[in-house]
């Protein structure tokens, strides 16, 4: 019988390349599913913000064969997954835990993560955002496994913003919203302020404006239609404090009567204009006493040279 040789040809490798410790790799209670998303969770920086729904989408398998792979690297208690809440009970953010090594010895293997539910849903609240490339490109099959680049997220404050927004909306838009990303709502409130250089106080301003508008109410369904519109909601938030200084007040007759306020320039000029008018009067009341006393001193001399004659 002919003997089966194996030969291995290996990459010399100086970048884009990944260390990974043998122990899930050899343990013959894992599948094959498994120890590939754990080998690939491995390949990325040690700060990279994880999505599954986004991390499923990186292979062949379909969802349901990731979501029974997940769960096995959970119950074997090299991942975990749980959420973060505000003072108010308001889930913000997931997080995610992942370890290399664990100690099988132990009778649970998830002795050292506490138990948290966090089933894995068909539809799950909110969606994934895009992963970005190791290397910063968005080209995944480019990987350095340099933990110097840092994956950008949302602070807790874009996400109250996309949060405040969301509750606006859902009493008058119910299906749109129950389909809404509160993930990629809070990263384009980032984009709002990181890009577009909108202060996080502008923004609630606006979210807060956007109720009393019907119509920017009904058009601003989402922050990525209210990065669209920013300047023309500033155009018409201004437009609409012009017209409240144009109080409106009633005459007898009971019709409204606008009443215009008056810039200070314009008082101070009218001001300026009456007090010339009052001097130019004043001048020409003295002007007629003279041209009078002259009169009357001439008339007197005429008198005078009249008699003399005589």
């Amino acid at each position: 019988m002919a003997e089966s040789k194996t030969q291995i040809f290996r990459q010399s490798k100086t970048s884009n390349y990944s260390t990974i410790h043998n122990q899930i790799l050899r343990r013959n209670d894992i599948s094959w599913k498994a120890k590939g998303i754990m080998c690939y969770i491995l390949s990325l920086p040690d700060d990279w913000v994880i999505y599954l729904e986004e991390l499923s989408n990186h292979a062949t398998d379909k969802i349901t064969s990731f979501k029974s792979g997940w769960k096995e690297l959970q119950e074997a208690g090299y991942v975990r997954r749980y959420p973060i809440k505000n003072e108010k009970g308001v889930i913000t953010e997931w997080r995610t835990e992942v370890r290399e090594y664990v100690d099988i010895s132990t009778t649970s293997p998830q002795s050292g993560f506490p138990l948290v539910d966090e089933p894995l849903m068909d539809k799950p609240l909110v969606e994934n955002q895009l992963l970005l490339s190791t290397n910063n490109t968005n080209n995944l099959n480019i990987l350095n496994t340099d933990n110097t680049k840092t994956c950008q997220k949302y602070s807790d404050e874009h996400f109250r913003l996309a949060a405040l927004l969301h509750s606006n909306l859902k009493n008058d838009f119910k299906k749109e919203m129950e389909k809404a990303d509160l993930d990629k709502w809070a990263d384009m409130i980032r984009l709002i302020e990181e890009q577009d250089e909108r202060t996080t106080e502008q923004i609630e301003y606006i979210l807060n404006w956007l109720p009393t508008n019907d119509f920017y109410f009904k058009t601003i369904r989402s922050p990525k239609k209210l990065r669209e519109k920013f300047e023309l909601i500033i155009v018409e938030i201004k437009n609409e404090k012009e017209k409240k200084k144009n109080q409106q007040t009633k005459n007898n007759y009971g019709k409204p009567v606008k009443t215009e306020v008056v810039p200070k320039f314009i008082e101070q000029q009218e001001a300026q204009r009456k007090n010339n008018q009052k001097d130019s009067s004043a001048s020409q009341i003295e002007q007629e006493k003279l041209d009078e006393r002259l009169a009357s001193y001439l008339a007197r001399k005429e008198a005078q040279k009249k008699n003399s004659l005589e």
